[in-house]
Formats: structure tokens, C-alpha cells, sequence
């Protein structure tokens, strides 16, 4: 676990570089066009890359840079504790593409990290979101890029930061860049099973163009609840038809609603078991 202590970290007295000329450890004082100081350690590593440490004017270190071939890892340290507060990742994947992580430590407990693929040209191939609650991934988001670089699938997941189980998962399918074609909704008990499912359908604007609510009961995991609801272009409701089922999973009750142009409801009509 990484030390949240608050306790003032002691200041690094920097390697004398005539004792360490064999190791091939090189030193550098640099001075920014602000007037601040900052001090730069470089040694080569086994990898064949090399490790730079930067120190700040009171000789605390503040970040850790390795570089080896095309890749390159970045550490940032709060000077006051030592502690990571974000470390910066890019590499070349053995497929050609390119991989950035950018992981952000906000505290002890919590962190974030955006992970990038895209192709040598600059073209998106995959974006990776998470939140994480110490050792538990609360949140990823994923999203997949056609070979033009549009958006053509998400999965976002969403896990209950107690028990580590999956609550929310939902599932965006892409007609273009920031307009939807379908979104999938799926919600889970504590006890992992499905309780509600919700299916959107896409009009060509992006909005609502028909929506699907299924209910299930958790004792029995039968469908115990069915909505169904289609709007117009405008995102107005035009009918909704809502099915009841019974224990052996047979419509019970149906109820059929229709609405004039402006969303209210005309009339409704109730019918048995069909």
C-alpha cells in the first residue's frame, strides 16, 4: 500500500559523481528560465536504457524517469512525503501500435488511470478507463475504435467498492462519434443476479427511438416485468405497452398506452392473460 503518512520526508543527499564515474553515473544541475533549481542523477540500467532522477533545490526527489529504446515510464513523487502521485507509461506494442497509461494517485486509497492504443499513424484503437479503491477496480470503461478511428463499441462496468461484485454493466454500440445506436443496460443483486435489463434503440440523431425495460425476480431469475416504449424523432413517447408474467413465466396482464404529439397520454387499455 503506498504511505499517505504527512510526516516531512528527509532531504537526498546527491551521489558524488567522482566515486561513481566507473558506473557510468552522470550529474547535471539545470536552471529553468523561472530560476529554479533542479538536480538530474542519469544511470544506465540492465535493461540497456537508462534511469534519470530529478531532485528539486532542497535536494528532494520529485520524479523518476526511465528510458529505454522507444519507451519511456515517468514517476512523480510529492516532495514532502515521497509518495507517487502519478506515474506516465508510453510504449511500443510488438504489433506496431503505441500504448499510453497516465495512472493518477489522488490518495492511499484511491487511483485512476487512462489507458491509450493507437496505431503508428495516430488513429485510436483503444481507450481504458479505471477507477480503483485501493486493491479493488471500482470502475472500467472500454472503448473500440473501427480502422478509421470512430467509435464502435463501449463496455463500462461499475463494481460495488465493498463486496467487489459487479452492480452496473452497460454496452454502447457507436454509429459515429458521439451518436449511439443501441445502449445496453444490465443491473445485478448483491448476490450477482440479474435484475433489470434495459435496451435502448437509436434513432439516426442519436436520440430514443425505442426502449426496453425487462425485470426479473431475484429468488427465481424469471422475467417478471416487461416495458416497452417508442418515441419519435423528437424523443416524445408515441405507445407503451407494459407485460406482466406470472410465476411460470406466462403474460399475466397487459397494459397498452398511447400518447398524442406532445407526450400525454391519450388512452389506455388493459387486457388478461392472451
Amino acid at each position: 500500500m503506498i504511505n499517505s503518512s504527512n510526516t516531512t520526508r528527509p532531504s537526498v543527499r546527491l551521489p558524488v559523481a567522482q566515486d561513481n564515474q566507473e558506473q557510468g553515473l552522470l550529474l547535471e544541475t539545470r536552471i529553468d528560465n523561472e530560476g529554479v533549481t533542479t538536480y538530474h542523477s542519469v544511470t544506465p540500467d540492465a535493461t540497456g536504457g537508462a534511469i534519470e532522477k530529478i531532485y528539486d533545490q532542497h535536494k528532494r526527489p520529485i520524479k523518476i524517469i526511465k528510458r529505454c529504446g522507444r519507451n519511456r515510464a515517468e514517476t512523480f513523487l510529492d516532495p514532502e512525503t515521497g509518495r507517487r502521485t502519478r506515474v506516465a507509461e508510453v510504449a511500443t506494442m510488438p504489433d506496431g501500435n503505441l500504448i499510453s497509461s497516465d495512472t493518477i494517485f489522488h490518495d492511499s486509497a484511491r487511483s485512476s488511470q487512462i489507458v491509450t492504443i493507437f496505431r503508428p499513424h495516430g488513429l485510436l484503437v483503444r481507450i481504458i478507463e479505471r477507477e480503483s479503491r485501493g486493491a479493488t477496480v471500482v470502475f472500467q470503461g472500454q472503448t473500440d475504435y473501427d480502422v478509421n478511428g470512430t467509435p464502435a463499441s463501449s463496455v463500462n462496468q461499475h463494481v460495488d467498492p465493498a463486496s467487489g461484485k459487479l452492480v452496473h454493466r452497460e454496452q454502447i454500440h457507436w454509429m459515429g462519434e458521439g451518436l449511439r445506436a443501441m445502449t445496453e443496460h444490465t443491473y445485478f443483486d448483491a448476490a450477482g443476479h440479474t435484475v433489470r435489463y434495459i435496451k435502448v434503440i437509436h434513432n439516426s440523431a442519436g436520440g430514443p427511438f425505442s426502449e426496453e425495460t425487462q425485470t426479473f425476480d431475484p429468488a427465481t431469475g424469471k422475467l417478471s416485468r416487461r416495458e416497452l416504449i417508442s418515441f419519435d424523432m423528437e424523443g416524445i413517447p408515441n405507445s407503451a405497452d407494459l407485460l406482466l408474467y406470472d410465476q411460470q413465466g406466462q403474460i399475466c396482464k397487459r397494459r397498452s398506452t398511447f400518447f398524442d404529439a406532445e407526450g400525454n397520454p391519450l388512452f389506455t387499455r388493459d387486457s388478461g392473460a392472451a
